[in-house]
């Protein structure tokens, strides 16, 4: 009989039946990843750049994008799965430089094309006024919610994951999900209603 614990593998065989285990969604693959893994993740993270907080955020977004996508995943042992990790960091972080691209021309100045083509100049601020509004609403919102109504409504929002495989990820039911989404775009809403313009 073989000794299966983490310690009487060699790395290679650990890394392999581990992302067998994260395949099947084995709890205790997925703790022995994280156990691995997380700092070293975050490590990556930071040495690019990040905040530990942003690190963490990064290293999260990375661990539910591989529950999502680790069944599809094609182990090759001339590759090393770390560097399938350092990619998916990079990505993360390239996906995120994208929607901070995007919050800070919402935030610049309107230029004459966009006056020509949107209305007057106040028509441009007040659209951005009220863009910025539902951000920050949003932001504030989020701060307050736990990780799972977090990751439903960023899923919702990108329709990275369906409802069936975020109640899977979470083992909850899939009305549990829907009652976190709207809980979450209500709150959002209230927020937005009660921001002094």
């Amino acid at each position: 009989m073989t000794n299966d614990s983490p310690s009487s593998r060699n790395s290679l065989a650990t890394r392999v039946s581990m992302i067998e285990g994260l395949k099947e969604g084995d709890q205790h693959y997925w703790n022995e990843f994280y156990d691995m893994y997380a700092e070293r993740l975050v490590g990556w993270a930071r040495y690019r750049g990040l905040s530990r907080s942003d690190a963490e955020e990064v290293v999260a977004e990375l661990l539910f994008r591989l529950f999502r996508y680790v069944k599809r995943f094609q182990y090759d042992s001339n590759r090393r799965f770390r560097g399938y990790l350092r990619r998916m960091i990079e990505t993360i972080i390239a996906d995120q430089s994208k929607k901070s691209e995007k919050f800070r021309l919402l935030l610049s100045p309107a230029n004459e094309s966009d006056h020509s083509t949107t209305g007057t100049l106040l028509d441009v601020l007040c659209n951005k006024d009220q863009e910025l509004r539902e951000l920050l609403a949003c932001r504030s919102v989020l701060k307050r919610c736990d990780d799972r109504q977090r990751r439903v409504w960023s899923a919702y929002l990108d329709g990275s994951m369906t409802t069936q495989e975020l109640a899977t990820l979470f083992g909850v039911s899939v009305s549990t999900i829907n009652r976190d989404r709207q809980k979450v775009t209500d709150m959002i809403a209230a927020e937005v209603r009660t921001t002094p313009e």
